[in-house]
């Protein structure tokens, strides 16, 4: 009977240290041949890991958010003209300083929170109950219903 002393130990094999270690994927994967679409392990999920690759649907809502965004610019400018005034504060500011400098602050500030949302999308909100994809869903029908009352202003100020 062998002892604890003589007891083979397994060899560790590996070239690397454990891959799965590590929350940040090395860049080349972001960029090229990433195979971490979804987390698998439910060890994982109460992490905050990042994905290589993304659903064509999330895709979809963040040109639509983006769209959306650059349609409400421009709606509130061409409200603005007509004597309304922005009641956001932060965007009035930017408006202050000109239509150039309102959409661009407008688009910059609506990139940044969607790459934000994008790279969390998969991660669970235990306090709220849902996914972050869920709030992303919920900015498109707040979008869409911005850009439906600019309309119904527009129609009703206009004639």
């Amino acid at each position: 009977m062998l002892s604890k002393q003589d007891a083979v130990q397994p060899v560790n094999q590996r070239l690397k240290g454990d891959r799965r270690q590590r929350r940040l994927p090395p860049l080349r994967y972001l960029f090229f041949n990433g195979r971490r679409r979804q987390i698998r392990r439910e060890a994982d999920h109460h992490r905050v890991l990042l994905l290589d690759h993304y659903s064509t649907t999330l895709f979809a809502a963040i040109v639509l958010i983006l769209l959306f965004s650059l349609t409400d610019a421009f709606l509130t400018l061409w409200l603005v003209d007509r004597g309304a005034t922005e009641l956001n504060p932060v965007m009035a500011y930017f408006l202050a300083h000109g239509p150039v400098v309102f959409i661009g602050a407008k688009y910059a500030l609506t990139c940044f929170s969607v790459v934000i949302l994008v790279v969390f999308s998969h991660v669970f909100l235990r306090r709220v109950g849902l996914y972050i994809r869920t709030i992303i869903t919920s900015i498109l029908m707040l979008f869409s219903s911005v850009i439906a009352w600019e309309i119904y202003l527009l129609i009703r100020y206009v004639h």
